[in-house]
């Protein structure tokens, strides 16, 4: 890559390379409908929900969308930097908090820490003044949860992490470094913080107008962190599931053949 602002043919090459890789994690997303979760996220038969398995399928699945997404807006015209950082940003704090589940060290656990993160989220809603759309008052919500949470029994209850705190223990498990800069910047342009967002302008900046632009170095950034993350965290799922090991062949295959060849994109 040379040059201050990416180009087209760059930024369609790395979005073909990307959609390899949303094909990867879609068989892995087929993998987990049609088979029944084992180790930490096991099902209790017992219970009327198991949050834990319910939440990592639905999070493997939003981070999914959100990388398919991204891989879709490189093959616009245009360069949607901001877009891109926000879809970016999203994925990560998306699989942050599968992560934080499926680290749980037993079954137990993993169901306590992903009611708990409802009840975290709930009241984190409340202190916003947010409104559920479901019409429920957050307070009843909040209750509802607490309930569910406190029905799981766990030597030592668990506090749920920040966002901040959980994003930056995955980026820095998968070698994104260094993590709190990245997710500023993520954060911050999603937001549309100026000392964010001027680094998606057009150069030279004329003091007058402001272009968007995706500069060849944030192009680099964006996809190396989202590859990153959707690597490590999608084969933790698939441990943390108990897929076939070859489901795990099978993606690591297809998914690391992307990633190189998204590398040598983003290197020429």
């Amino acid at each position: 890559m040379s040059g201050y602002a990416s180009t087209r043919y760059e930024r369609t090459a790395a979005g073909d390379c990307l959609n390899e890789l949303v094909a990867a994690c879609q068989q892995i997303q087929v993998a987990v409908r049609e088979t029944i979760p084992a180790g930490v996220l096991e099902r209790d038969p017992s219970r009327r929900i198991n949050a834990a398995s319910r939440l990592v399928g639905l999070h493997q699945g939003v981070a999914t969308d959100h990388l398919a997404a991204f891989a879709a807006l490189l093959a616009l015209p245009g360069s949607h930097g901001p877009s891109l950082a926000t879809l970016d940003r999203s994925s990560c704090e998306t699989w942050a908090r599968a992560w934080w589940v499926m680290e749980a060290t037993s079954s137990t656990r993993a169901e306590y820490r992903a009611r708990a993160m409802v009840v975290a989220e709930l009241e984190a809603g409340a202190k916003r003044r947010i409104a559920l759309l479901s019409t429920e008052p957050i307070g009843d919500g909040i209750k509802r949860a607490k309930g569910e949470r406190d029905s799981i029994k766990v030597i030592s209850p668990e506090r749920v992490p920040t966002s901040t705190d959980l994003v930056k223990k995955l980026l820095e498990d998968c070698g994104a470094t260094p993590a709190a800069a990245i997710y500023s910047h993520l954060s911050g342009v999603a937001h549309g913080e100026s000392i964010f967002t001027e680094s998606l302008t057009q150069r030279p900046w004329t003091g007058t107008d402001s272009v968007v632009a995706l500069p060849s170095d944030n192009l680099n950034k964006y996809c190396t962190t989202l590859c990153s993350v959707t690597l490590i965290a999608t084969a933790q799922l698939i441990r943390s599931w108990g897929l076939s090991e070859s489901d795990g062949d099978a993606f690591m295959q297809a998914a690391t053949g992307a990633v190189h060849r998204l590398a040598s994109v983003l290197r020429d």
